[in-house]
């Protein structure tokens, strides 16, 4: 990865996306050069729960993304920390009464999916 293409997720407008959203990063693309590909890498499209997709974008590909049809956002790449190793304690769950007795203490659920490139 280049220091100045920084890895994004982007939310397009559902039929924008249907449209052809290759051709709206394609688009984005400045001249040639030793500094910049010649096109964004493309990583991951989204398509379930919302129309988009995930690249490396440079700060001249995401500007002239903003300024196109059937943009909606654009999330650059965070670290976040685990909160807790512990959830039970965390989320205050009664051990003898409630939700977390009745449902065999979380056996066979999945509480949630951490992504990482650990």
């Amino acid at each position: 990865m280049l220091v100045d293409r920084p890895f994004y997720i982007v939310h397009m407008d559902a039929y924008f996306f249907l449209q052809g959203f290759l051709s709206i990063i394609a688009s984005t693309n400045p001249p040639f050069s030793d500094n910049h590909p010649s096109s964004p890498s493309l990583l991951y499209v989204y398509n379930q729960v919302f129309k988009g997709f995930s690249a490396f974008l440079s700060k001249y590909e995401l500007e002239a993304l903003k300024k196109s049809l059937g943009y909606i956002s654009a999330v650059g790449n965070i670290t976040i920390f685990p909160q807790t190793t512990y959830t039970p304690e965390f989320l205050s769950l009664n051990p003898t009464t409630g939700l977390w007795p009745a449902s065999s203490y979380g056996e066979d659920v999945i509480v949630g999916v951490i992504d990482s490139e650990l």
